[in-house]
């Protein structure tokens, strides 16, 4: 197709409401399904390319429309089922790095077909296939050494973290600092000095990730800031900590993602659009800070004199600072005519100008340890999804899904009690459950199904006592109370006692 015809066709795809313009794309979708059985037979397996991309050209007229149709319209959920995800990685890879020229189709070269579900399996494909890349080259050179009877073993495959609780943070931090960059991408094992626990073991993992992120969000370590107490963080435009820090934080939060492991880091949708090089727009700062909303309400102000009568500048108060969002600002009134323009200007500097130096420290530690074309699948909500979970709650499986320890079972009173109270808090006290019991309010990326609350009746506990909660195995230690008054307010303070900054 030529390029005035393609214009043409986007042009009118683009007037198409969303009612004409989404059945074209299931049909789209269905012919490609039509395809899956030859996957695996070349060249036929090519013949798919062209669907793709005029789905694709849907995608990104899509786009262009402000997502007049949903992201999950162009999903094709049972892709996963129909062929084998590792294979199409392994396919794409020798197709980005011209390896062979082999006639295979790979759908991670049309990403916008899988589903979130399907993009986090193969982010962990990928970091799973690194870790064993490095093992298998271990043992490897092991075995000729063996072979020529050489005394020497080969560097130990795993990256082992010791570091000690009372010093958690800044035993990391100096460590990190000072480890080889092919280290970042082995397997991470942490062990706590003094203590017994397998290094290997998960939950050990998640405890630690937890526990540093926890210390290094809190206002008081200098690092973020927060709007509102219960607001999303930001990166300061004064930071008082070291820039290396910002550095290393995104270290952190790639080798997180790299093991596996979902923490709650109460980042906005803002920085996952940076970190995938999209631009942060006013919805975001709505969910960032009040300002939002108010300056929101100066684009809806349609009359001149209401704009005028705001006396608004290029002029704004940000991080306890008077910024100029132009040279001599103060002095240049805000009206209709320029709206838009300061809306925008505002924008740009929280989301970029404030934070640039800051964020490109976090951003260089974050694809220091992942594949930035691979974290590239994902569409900004998507990856937000994959690193820290979503909020699509059904607490009827999370009920369903609870496994009991000790005394207790699903027709005990005390547990009977607790999913009476339970099903009856607020959405924001369990939002505050999940935290204090789970480390993070968010769902994961594969759905309440795979949250596993386990709840334990401890000898040592009695009615007069607060539940208490293990959060590296989602662990809840319930006394035996014996009215439902009393589990309720026990369960609350508990809740409340766990609330602090970034914890809604």
């Amino acid at each position: 197709m030529s390029k005035r015809s393609s214009d043409i066709l986007e042009k009118y795809w683009l007037s198409l409401a969303a009612s004409f313009f989404d059945p074209i794309v299931q049909m789209l979708k269905k012919a490609v399904v039509s395809q899956l059985p030859y996957y695996y037979v070349p060249p036929h397996c090519l013949e798919v390319i062209p669907v793709l991309e005029a789905l694709q050209k849907l995608y990104k007229v899509n786009k262009k429309a402000g997502y007049k149709l949903p992201l999950n319209s162009f999903y094709i959920d049972d892709l996963a089922q129909k062929i084998n995800l590792f294979v199409d990685l392994a396919r794409w890879h020798a197709w980005i790095d011209n390896l062979h020229s082999l006639p295979l189709i790979s759908f991670c070269r049309f990403p916008f077909v899988l589903n979130p579900i399907s993009k986090s399996q193969l982010l962990n494909m990928e970091s799973a296939f690194q870790q064993e890349c490095v093992k298998e080259e271990a043992r490897q050179i092991l075995l000729r050494n063996q072979l020529n009877r050489v005394d020497e073993y080969p560097k130990v495959p795993f990256f082992l973290l010791r570091v000690r609780r009372r010093n958690l943070v800044e035993d990391t931090l100096q460590k990190l600092s000072r480890v080889e960059d092919a280290s970042l991408k082995m397997q991470l094992l942490v062990q706590f000095e003094g203590e017994v626990d397998r290094p290997e073991a998960g939950g050990i993992l998640l405890e630690f990730f937890l526990y540093v992120f926890d210390e290094m969000i809190q206002p008081g370590y200098g690092m973020f800031m927060y709007c509102e107490k219960n607001s999303p963080m930001w990166f300061p435009t004064r930071p008082s900590a070291e820039i290396k820090k910002y550095y290393l934080f995104g270290v952190l939060c790639g080798m997180c993602l790299f093991n596996r492991v979902t923490v709650f880091v109460p980042f906005p949708l803002a920085l996952f659009k940076k970190l995938l090089g999209k631009k942060p727009s006013l919805d975001d700062l709505k969910e960032l800070s009040p300002m939002g909303k108010s300056l929101q309400a100066v684009l809806d102000y349609e009359e001149d004199d209401v704009v005028a009568g705001l006396q608004l500048c290029y002029n704004i108060s940000w991080d306890n600072m008077d910024v100029d969002l132009i040279p001599n600002g103060r002095s240049v009134a805000v009206n209709n005519a320029n709206k838009k323009d300061f809306v925008s200007k505002c924008v740009d500097y929280i989301f970029n100008q404030s934070v640039k130096e800051v964020f490109e420290e976090f951003k260089r530690g974050f694809y220091k340890v992942l594949d930035k074309r691979v974290v590239g699948f994902c569409e900004p909500p998507e990856l937000m999804a994959v690193a820290v979970g979503h909020a699509n709650y059904d607490w009827d499986i999370y009920e369903k899904n609870t496994i009991y320890w000790g005394m207790y079972s699903p027709t005990h009173p005390t547990i009977r009690m607790f999913w009476q109270v339970f099903h009856e808090l607020t959405l924001a006290d369990k939002k505050g459950f999940l935290l204090f019991v789970a480390g993070t309010d968010r769902v994961p990326v594969t759905g309440m199904e795979s949250m596993k609350l386990t709840i334990h009746s401890h000898k040592a506990l009695s009615e007069d006592h607060v539940p208490e909660a293990q959060t590296c195995y989602s662990l809840l230690l319930l006394p035996p109370y014996s009215t439902i008054g009393k589990l309720k307010e026990k369960l609350l303070q508990a809740i409340e006692n766990n609330r602090g900054f970034g914890k809604q």
